[in-house]
Order: structure tokens, then sequence, then C-alpha cells
């Protein structure tokens, strides 16, 4: 039985998100499109609904060898917003024992002050930085 994920009470929402496995649940927390990173290069997806059927392929594939993992466990999420945006802030809001991960969330500079813009998970070494995920964003 894995351990379960902690996040600050602030981000109960996403905590909901991160327990259910319909992955469309958990993509109404989020601001898409985004970007994946992962082992077969970068994955783009415009809709909810594709990036959906992409996790749920990805969570049977694991279901399958027995291992129970949250949705978003499964690769390297950054923002892809607006053209010019001027920053991207990556906080650290929780870690996952059971997978040795750190779940991360991003922030996105706008006009009208910060928002949540996506939510990823640095997994087993794997990191990306802030010039690289303003860069990635803005591309």
């Amino acid at each position: 039985m894995p351990h379960r994920t902690y996040y600050s009470a602030v981000f109960g929402e996403l905590e909901q998100a991160f327990n259910t496995d319909d992955p469309l649940r958990a993509m109404r927390c989020f601001a898409l499109p985004a970007v994946i990173r992962s082992k077969d290069g970068v994955q783009v997806f415009d809709k909810p609904v594709d990036l959906a059927i992409f996790f749920r392929r990805r969570m049977e594939t694991n279901r399958s060898r027995g291992v129970k993992r949250y949705a978003f466990d499964l690769g390297e999420m950054v923002a892809a917003g607006p053209v010019g945006m001027a920053e991207v802030i990556w906080h650290r809001i929780g870690h996952d024992r059971y997978t040795n991960t750190r779940i991360w969330y991003i922030m996105v500079k706008t006009d009208h002050g910060w928002r949540i813009e996506g939510i990823c998970n640095h997994g087993r070494g794997a990191g990306i930085d802030n010039r690289e995920a303003r860069a990635v964003a803005s591309a």
C-alpha cells in the first residue's frame, strides 16, 4: 500500500484530483495545453481529452504491473502558456514517498497576477530549471 502524497491544505482540490482514477477529472485543475516530457521526447496535447487518454493508457499499463500511481507521476509536466509570458516559477508542494519523487506546481506570472498553470512530478533525479521551463512555455 503506497503512502499518501501530502500537499499543503491549500491544495486540497489538487490532492483530490491526484487520488482519482479518472484523468478527465484531474484535468479540471489545470490550464491546458500542456507539454509532457517523457523518454520519447516532448509530446504536446492541445485538448484535455488528448491528455486524459494519454494518462489513462499509461495508468492502465502501470496497473497491469500491479503498481498504482497517481495520474501525474507519469511524466514531467511544464506549462505551455501564452507566447512571451514573463515568468514561470516552480514550487515544491509535496513528496511522494512511495515513488520517491517530488511533487511541484507551476506558477505563471500574468498581467493579472500569478496563476497555477500546471503540476508536475520530478522523478528519480530528473529535473527542469526555470530557464528551460520558460523556453518551453513561450515556444
